[in-house]
């Protein structure tokens, strides 16, 4: 519910606020804090605090960024990196249900949507103009990475398939 709240109406807060779409986004961000609260958080957060603490970007803005090469990733789970005791059935039919609420066709298509649903809330997308273009901070990045929040995640992550995709991301 949380995210078809959002998706109706965060563009109209950001670019022409009403007192209706703001509430509605009270109402996500109400909803999206108790689903946080019963499910805690996953990859998207336990990446982001370096981007905050680093760079000064607003947690949500980190979480943002991060979103897109996370989803990607968990599109394609499989029962031998699983971290969901439903298993990869499970996580695959969430994830297939999040595309459709999206309108995002197929999983080569998640990133891409991302940065433009970003980029049209005036929101930078790229994670070499945030800061992270050089090898050296990239690794900070990855050893920064909250892990108890990683734990959570409904795949299990290797560094080398994020660290890839980040760049590739970029």
């Amino acid at each position: 519910m949380a995210i078809k709240l959002i998706l109706k109406n965060l563009y109209v807060s950001v670019h022409s606020p009403t007192a209706k779409s703001r509430k509605k986004m009270s109402a996500a961000a109400f909803l999206s804090g108790k689903a946080l609260n019963i499910a805690k958080s996953t990859a998207p957060h336990a990446f982001s605090y370096y981007l905050t603490s680093r760079f000064g970007l607003p947690h949500g803005h980190a979480v943002g960024v991060l979103l897109g090469p996370i989803f990607y990733l968990n599109s394609n789970t499989m029962e031998d990196n699983v971290n969901d005791a439903r298993g990869a059935t499970f996580v695959n039919k969430k994830i297939f249900r999040l595309m459709e609420i999206f309108a995002i066709p197929h999983r080569e298509k998640i990133i891409t949507w991302f940065k433009a649903y970003l980029q049209s809330l005036g929101i930078e997308a790229n994670l070499n103009t945030l800061g992270l273009s050089d090898p050296h901070e990239l690794n900070c990045f990855f050893q920064s990475v909250n892990l108890e929040r990683l734990k959570n995640n409904p795949r299990k992550l290797i560094r080398n398939s994020i660290e890839e995709l980040f760049c590739n991301a970029t």
